[in-house]
C-alpha cells in the first residue's frame, strides 16, 4: 500500500539490539583459524579503509576515523546493500532505516555495492500513459543495453549517450520531480565531457557518486563501499580457503539447508531460490562447486569449481587449472573470486556488520544463511527486513494530461 513501510523487527527492538552488542563472549578459534573477535576487529578496520578509498574516488565525504575495539570503541556498524542499479522505493528504504539506526546509536551505516554482479537494465522503467485508453504501463528508458560483464568492467555512459538518455526521460512528464532533477544533474556532473576531464569513470563509481550527492542533499549519511573492496586481502583469502578446505562438508551443508528451505516453503523448483552446488567424482579427482563466482577482469563470470586430487587442489576457470598460491597472490593478477548471494551475506554478517538490513527477498533466503552460520560457525548474527511502497501520483497526472 502507498506510503507503508515494513521494518521487522520493529525499530525499538533493532535499537535495543544495537545498544547491546551481539558479538561478545567466546573467543575460541573459528574455522577461519582465528577467534571471531580478532577477525571482526580486522574487518572493522577494512571496511573503514575501503569506504574511505571509495569516497576519494567518487568525491563523497569519507566516514570518520573509527578506533579498533581494542581501543574501547563499540559503535555499531549497520550494513545494507544491493546490486548497482537505480533503486526503487522498496530498496532505498533500507538506506533510510540504516541512516536512522546509525544516528540513534552513534553508529556507522554502510551501503554495500555489489560491484561484481551483472546489470539487467542500464536505465530504468518509467510510467507511460496511453491517451486513447487512459491506461498506464511501464516503459524502459535505457542509456545502454544489458551486458554479460560484471559491473566492475562497465563504463559510465559517454556524455552524448547520457544526453540522449536525459532527452528521452524528458518525454515522460510523470518522472519530472525535484529529486530526479537533482540526481540527473549529479550524474551529468560525474561524466567525462572531454579529454581534459580526466579518465572516464566506471559505471559503479559514476552511479555511486551521483546517488551519494542526492543522499547528502537529503542529509542521509550512509557510506558506500563496493563489495569487491571487502572481498580481498587476508580475511577474504582465509574465508575462501576455509570453503576449499572443507568443501565436502560445507557444500553438503549448503545443499541440505537449501533443500530444507524449499521443503518448508513448498518450493518444487530445484533452481529456486538458487540451485544446488554440484559435485562430480572421477577416478583420480573430485570436482566441487563452491558458492562463489570466478572471472578475470573484463570477462563474464563463471561458477567456481575446484578440482581436489591427491597431489593438489586447483581452481578451474574454463579449461585452465589454477594453483591456489596463484589464485591468492596479492595483487591477484586480475583473477577475481567473489561470493554468490548466500555467501556474501554470510561473510558480511559474520565479520563486518552488527546488524545487516535485507529487503524482503534477501530476508527470506537468509533463513538458509542462518542455518549455515549456525552449523559452520555456531553463531547466528541478527538481521532486519525493510521495505516500503511509495507510488507516483499518476491519477493527478492523468487528469492533467
Amino acid at each position: 500500500m502507498h506510503g507503508e513501510v515494513l521494518v521487522q523487527p520493529p525499530m525499538p527492538a533493532l535499537l535495543e539490539s544495537l545498544r547491546h552488542p551481539f558479538f561478545s563472549g567466546d573467543a575460541g578459534p573459528t574455522p577461519l583459524g582465528k577467534p571471531l573477535p580478532e577477525l571482526r576487529a580486522a574487518a572493522r578496520m577494512q571496511i573503514l579503509e575501503a569506504a574511505t578509498l571509495w569516497a576519494q574516488q567518487t568525491g563523497a565525504d569519507p566516514p570518520p576515523a573509527l578506533p579498533s575495539p581494542a581501543d574501547g570503541d563499540t559503535r555499531p556498524i549497520i550494513l545494507t546493500g544491493h546490486q548497482l542499479e537505480f533503486y526503487h522505493a522498496g530498496v532505498w528504504a533500507k538506506v533510510l532505516v540504516a541512516d536512522a539506526l546509525a544516528r540513534r546509536t552513534d553508529g556507522l551505516a554502510f551501503d554495500l555495492l555489489v560491484d561484481y554482479d551483472t546489470v539487467d537494465q542500464r536505465g530504468f522503467d518509467v510510467p507511460e500513459h496511453a491517451a486513447a485508453t487512459g491506461d498506464w504501463s511501464k516503459a524502459p528508458v535505457d542509456f545502454a543495453p544489458p551486458s554479460p560483464l560484471p559491473v566492475d568492467a562497465l563504463p559510465a555512459p559517454a556524455a552524448d549517450e547520457f544526453q540522449a538518455w536525459d532527452a528521452a526521460l524528458a518525454d515522460h512528464p510523470a518522472t519530472h520531480t525535484d529529486t530526479m532533477a537533482l540526481f540527473l544533474t549529479a550524474a551529468r556532473g560525474g561524466l567525462r565531457h572531454d579529454a581534459a576531464s580526466g579518465p572516464a569513470p566506471g559505471y559503479a563509481a559514476w552511479l555511486s557518486g551521483a546517488r551519494r550527492k542526492l543522499e547528502a542533499s537529503l542529509d542521509l549519511n550512509v557510506h558506500h563501499v563496493p563489495a569487491g573492496l571487502l572481498c580481498t586481502g587476508p580475511l577474504w583469502h582465509d574465508f575462501v580457503a576455509a570453503w576449499i578446505t572443507n568443501a565436502d562438508a560445507w557444500t553438503a551443508a549448503y545443499n541440505r539447508h537449501l533443500a530444507g528451505y524449499r521443503a518448508s516453503h513448498g518450493i518444487r523448483d530445484d533452481r529456486r531460490p538458487m540451485p544446488n552446488l554440484e559435485r562430480r567424482a572421477s577416478a583420480d579427482a573430485t570436482l566441487h562447486e563452491l558458492p562463489f563466482w570466478i572471472y578475470r577482469l573484463g570477462e563474464p563470470r563463471q561458477r567456481l569449481f575446484i578440482k581436489k586430487a591427491s597431489a593438489a587442489t586447483r581452481l578451474l576457470l574454463g579449461n585452465a587449472e589454477i594453483p591456489l598460491d596463484t589464485a591468492f597472490r596479492d595483487p591477484p593478477d586480475t583473477l577475481q573470486i567473489r561470493p554468490r548471494a548466500l555467501t556474501l551475506t554470510l561473510y558480511a554478517r559474520l565479520l563486518f556488520a552488527d546488524l545487516f538490513i535485507h529487503g524482503i527477498g534477501g530476508a527470506l533466503y537468509d533463513q538458509i544463511t542462518d542455518a549455515l552460520l549456525d552449523e559452520l560457525f555456531h553463531i547466528v548474527p541478527p538481521y532486519a527486513c525493510v521495505s516500503a511502497a511509495w507510488l507516483l501520483p499518476l491519477a493527478a497526472e492523468s487528469d492533467r494530461i
